[in-house]
């Protein structure tokens, strides 16, 4: 399982520092934070837990970019995307 286990709580540490920071949820930081830990999620096989988080994140993002012609939009439709291909 590598070191998933050492990574889950850095992750989840980082989410809620930038959740603290920049007051609330809808900020790019958190939307990157989130992603990140959902693709780790992912890899753990865990994809209850990964699906919320990949659809907050492109919530966020969609809002935050004002549509969803922008970059980062298409990384967290990607990822999720990914996550539903994993799922089978």
């Amino acid at each position: 399982m590598g070191k998933y286990d050492d990574a889950l709580p850095l992750y989840e540490r980082s989410l809620a520092i930038d959740e603290k920071v920049h007051h609330g949820e809808d900020h790019p930081n958190v939307a990157m934070d989130l992603s990140s830990l959902a693709v780790l999620y992912t890899k753990m096989g865990k994809y209850d837990a990964a699906l919320p988080l990949h659809k907050r994140s492109l919530a966020i993002r969609e809002k935050v970019h004002h549509g969803e012609d922008h970059p980062a939009v298409a990384q967290s439709l990607n990822n999720l995307a990914g996550l539903y291909r994993d799922m089978g």
